[in-house]
């Protein structure tokens, strides 16, 4: 197959799935308003419209072509929230959440890893667009990191480093029904084992923090197959051909590109 054939059926491919992404998030926001007309669940699925696009444009802005594979991946990735709180995977099931975080992790690493690489290559404005991008990773990245140390010194040695939160209100499908998020409102006291407390003690920082390992651990994955990997199996390709593999001998050894 020519190149140029070639890169018209790649096209054709992308194009398809991210069409079919906006069909399907279309047929949600209609489902759910004929269905329930709750304007949460709709609003999950308008926003999804958005996320849905953004593989396609993320290539269009930085003049890069992701791999067929990872390119499905990223588009399914952007219906996981709609998938979990819309169809309800995040009640049905007990991994949905966990899957999307760890998927998180793997697709923003793997993101991460070969715009810094253009970047690197490219002009200085890109250069520094990206070094501000990640400089703010670095800054959440440590702070997350933080939250480990505190998460770690709580649950080991019975501390209170995160400290807890008194709530007014609760919101949760325990107090509903699989169709119906169930609420407690006004709360001005809560009664534990005899001890009566001020409002309920908020503990969802447990589920967030496990969240946050998760999609790190992602990461970590990722950063190590990128240093062993060397860019043999590059997810990531610009629009001149090169490949992740050529970007690195570019960086490492000039003399041999």
């Amino acid at each position: 197959m020519k190149h140029t054939d070639h890169k018209k059926l790649v096209s054709y491919i992308k194009l398809s799935v991210t069409l079919l992404a906006e069909c399907f998030s279309l047929f949600s926001i209609i489902f759910f308003i004929i269905r329930e007309d709750r304007v949460p669940i709709v609003m999950m699925c308008l926003l999804t419209v958005a996320l849905s696009a953004l593989p396609f444009l993320f290539e269009k802005a930085f003049k890069i072509s992701f791999s067929i594979p990872f390119y499905i991946y990223a588009t399914v990735y952007a219906l996981g929230p709609m998938l979990g709180y819309s169809y309800r995977l995040y009640l049905l099931t007990d991994w949905w959440d966990k899957f999307l975080h760890f998927s998180g992790g793997y697709f923003f690493a793997e993101v991460g890893y070969y715009l810094s690489l253009i970047a690197l290559e490219e002009d200085r404005k890109k250069a520094r667009i990206i070094s501000a991008i990640f400089a703010f990773c670095f800054t959440v990245t440590i702070s997350v990191l933080w939250e480990f140390v505190e998460f770690g010194f709580d649950q080991l040695f019975g501390m209170d480093m995160q400290n807890d939160t008194y709530i007014s209100e609760i919101h949760s499908y325990f107090l509903g029904d699989p169709l119906r998020v169930g609420e407690i409102t006004e709360i001005t006291d809560v009664t534990v084992n005899g001890t009566r407390l001020n409002g309920y003690i908020d503990i969802g920082l447990i589920d967030s923090m496990g969240d946050m390992l998760i999609e790190s651990f992602g990461g970590l994955l990722v950063m190590i197959f990128c240093l062993v990997d060397q860019g043999r199996h590059p997810v990531v390709h610009l629009n001149d051909g090169r490949t992740g593999r050529e970007l690195i001998r570019l960086l490492f050894h000039k003399d041999k590109v």
